[in-house]
């Protein structure tokens, strides 16, 4: 079997997105983020927390603009239609991939020993927290829905029956899970488990091969004056 060489993903949901969809049509910010795309495979991204750090060098490759002050708002134009965010620390942009890893195909495995420590020190203590000092069964606490699913959760989302047999994408569920945050956020809605609420978005949302099909012979047939009951 050949080997794979590295190379960065683009998935074609980016153009349909109502995120990413002004990405699709701007030729430099879709170039930007192709090219930090490729910084961040070459930089090992998915084993670097989903984080990277850019020089001036670094900032003017992938913007393609020798002005750091151009630069930058390109950078800021380019957070406004993508998932990254900024963070400049000192002289240097901190950028951060949202789920790098797990997008680009990468096994949780991938992740650095230190985050999942991290991770674990951390759910070991809201695990305390929550204990009553009776020694009693702890009571679970609602949250909104995160912005990033534990590696946990969206194991569990995918394995669902009618999840699995809809044949949903990774990049699809993580979508889907992003906009369930931000609605949370905005209507402050919490609950104890969100899995089983982006399941349900999933499955109301999802589109297979066959219906996407389907729709798009409806609307060519519509143009035609023909419409189907």
């Amino acid at each position: 079997m050949s080997r794979v060489r590295p190379h960065f993903k683009v998935h074609t949901s980016l153009k349909s997105h109502r995120k990413t969809s002004d990405l699709a049509s701007n030729d430099h910010l879709f170039a930007t983020y192709v090219r930090l795309g490729m910084l961040f495979i070459e930089r090992w991204g998915a084993k670097t927390g989903d984080k990277l750090l850019l020089s001036d060098k670094d900032l003017a490759q992938v913007t393609n603009r020798k002005r750091r002050d151009i630069s930058e708002k390109t950078l800021r134009d380019l957070a406004e239609v993508s998932p990254i965010s900024l963070r400049l620390l000192g002289e240097v942009w901190e950028i951060t991939f949202p789920n790098f890893a797990i997008k680009q195909g990468f096994a949780p495995k991938n992740a650095t020993p230190l985050i999942l420590k991290q991770k674990q020190i951390l759910k070991k203590k809201d695990k305390e927290k929550n204990s009553p000092p009776s020694g009693g069964s702890p009571r679970p606490s609602k949250a909104l829905c995160p912005s990033d699913p534990e590696v946990e959760d969206l194991d569990e989302l995918m394995a669902r029956p009618k999840i699995a047999k809809a044949g949903v994408t990774r990049e699809f569920a993580l979508e889907k899970w992003s906009d369930l945050h931000e609605w949370s956020r905005d209507n402050n809605q919490r609950k104890v488990s969100w899995v089983a609420t982006v399941a349900n978005a999933i499955l109301r949302d999802h589109k297979t091969p066959e219906t996407s099909a389907i729709e798009g012979a409806r609307e060519i047939l519509a143009k035609r004056g023909v419409h189907l009951d």
